[in-house]
């Protein structure tokens, strides 16, 4: 073999030897580009479906809806959040009022499941950056994988669906 072909073979694993003595200091950059342009998914807002009860107890959080009209008192730990809903649809009952069909993976209705039957009369509420967005009653045991979300108007509907949809596009 020639001393130029042993040369370029000796440069090429060189080469090599400095790229895999640098791999660590190029590993956190992937947490660089995340924090400068983070992924769609990190940027939708997080939000979560809270036990409520309209009295206040040992243990339980306040919270106010958007107006500070409205307060219910939340346990501290999320029941449901983004990873539980499967879909969210706008719809409207038989008279015309509006609603949010919610539908749950199998683990969130598990989860509700083995919580509804002992809150009965109680609401799960659902908190978004801080904020009480709204309610539902739990009038039943909820083992089914759904539940519904009353709204004031056919826009809030769509607008609550579009909200909790897991597949949704960043705005």
């Amino acid at each position: 073999m020639s001393g130029v072909g042993r040369r370029c073979r000796v440069w090429q694993r060189g080469r090599m030897a400095v790229l895999f003595a640098l791999m660590p200091l190029f590993s956190g950059c992937g947490a660089i580009w995340e924090s400068m342009y983070p992924s769609q998914a990190s940027a939708l807002p997080p939000y979560a479906f809270h036990l409520a009860s309209t009295t206040d107890k040992p243990g339980l959080l306040p919270w106010s809806n958007v107006q500070g009209q409205h307060t219910l008192y939340l346990q501290r730990e999320a029941l449901l959040t983004r990873v539980d809903i499967k879909g969210a649809s706008a719809m409207a009952d038989v008279t015309g009022q509006f609603f949010v069909a919610i539908r749950l993976s199998d683990s969130g209705s598990r989860k509700l499941a083995r919580v509804s039957a002992d809150h009965i009369g109680q609401s799960l509420a659902l908190v978004t950056g801080g904020y009480l967005m709204g309610s539902a009653l739990i009038d039943a045991p909820i083992d089914k994988g759904l539940f519904a979300m009353a709204v004031t108007s056919r826009s809030s509907a769509f607008a609550l669906a579009d909200f909790l949809s897991p597949d949704r596009p960043v705005q």
